[in-house]
């Protein structure tokens, strides 16, 4: 799959394919970052046989962005006490996602997972998102299920929310099987 013209919105130039048979079918998972300032973009795709000639139809991806930003938490100070008496909150962080269980399907090229989040200190209560903190992006159960192209680690942007506190956790949940791939 080859990026050919309009707003590459963060994309690889290319991006290899499983070979399918006849009438089966798979997921292609594009990595796009929405464009900075508002307005509508286009990239368009391409499907390729190797290097040779285009398959199909070309794919055109069209994004809108708004110009209102996403409302994100900010954090708010608290008041400290000043007795010292008194419990002081440790601050909140997020732990490196944890790999509870995983598969690959070498027919779609994918492997897939489930991560375990676990943020402590702040004052309890969390909320984890995935990518932005939006009520369409909040994660269940502290728990995140993904697929993603086999033999590469996925790319991964956490929020976690507690109170007023907001951390994120950013980096790459590393492919298991790495020495089975070249």
């Amino acid at each position: 799959m080859a990026f050919v013209s309009g707003e590459q919105m963060g994309a690889p130039e290319a991006m290899p394919l499983q070979s399918l048979i006849a009438g089966a079918s798979t997921q292609v998972i594009l990595p796009l970052r929405a464009p900075l300032n508002a307005g509508v973009y286009t990239a368009t795709w391409e499907i390729r046989n190797g290097t040779g000639p285009v398959v199909g139809t070309a794919l055109a991806v069209i994004v809108e962005v708004s110009g209102e930003p996403t409302p994100m938490p900010s954090p708010t100070p608290r008041l400290r006490p000043t007795s010292t008496a008194a419990p002081t909150l440790a601050p909140l962080t997020l732990e490196t996602p944890t790999l509870v269980t995983w598969g690959e399907d070498a027919t779609s090229g994918m492997w897939y997972g489930t991560l375990a989040l676990q943020a402590v200190g702040g004052v309890g209560g969390y909320r984890y998102y995935r990518e932005e903190i939006r009520p369409d992006t909040l994660l269940s159960e502290g728990q995140l299920t993904f697929s993603w192209r086999r033999c590469e680690a996925l790319p991964l942007s956490v929020w976690v929310v507690s109170g007023a506190d907001v951390v994120r956790w950013e980096g790459w949940i590393d492919y298991p099987a790495a020495q089975n791939c070249r």
